[in-house]
């Protein structure tokens, strides 16, 4: 049986915030300073570890949701300046300190986020958002046989056209 969406997008968050501090910890091995800490990283991920994953899930579509069509087209300077905003409760200087991962350099002149890393964010940032299109079906409980909602959730969300727009092939 798969997990609830909520928990499901709780425990990609963490997956998200795992792959960033080994990113961060290998750069710091390498003698690469950088703006984020894996302590501070530590906290953020015991902080959501702690978090109802509700509203986790909640508030980042809440405050997500009109820039889906960014990440979807990968837009980078809205996710240097506005796409970690979506996440509930990361004080300001620390988003500040993820964005500017961007901008590290490696000793030989590359950035340390390099495309296959970029594409790798991406990847986290694609999956929230169609676990969030799974987890509004869900809650807006369709009737098992008319397959109309029954509940009021995000109704200003489209669900069949973000399916399409994301290929999300199951909703659960």
């Amino acid at each position: 049986m798969t997990a609830p969406p909520q928990e499901r997008f709780k425990e990609r968050l963490i997956q998200f915030i795992d792959f960033t501090k080994s990113m961060v910890v290998e750069a710091n091995e390498h003698g690469i300073e950088t703006p984020v800490s894996p302590f501070i990283l530590d906290l953020s991920k015991n902080f959501i570890g702690k978090e109802e994953a509700d509203k986790i899930i909640t508030t980042f579509i809440l405050r997500s949701h009109p820039n889906w069509e960014r990440i979807r087209n990968h837009d980078l300077p809205f996710m240097k300046t506005e796409g970690l905003k979506s996440f509930h409760g990361i004080p300001e200087k620390n988003l500040k300190d993820f964005t500017a991962l961007f901008d590290v350099v490696k000793p030989d002149g590359t950035p340390l986020l390099s495309p296959p890393v970029e594409e790798k964010l991406w990847d986290f940032f694609e999956s929230l958002v169609r676990i969030s299109v799974c987890y509004v079906h869900v809650k807006r409980c369709p009737d098992p046989v008319t397959k109309k909602y029954t509940a009021n959730f995000f109704p200003d969300m489209k669900v069949k056209s973000q399916v399409e727009l994301w290929k999300i092939t199951k909703l659960e």
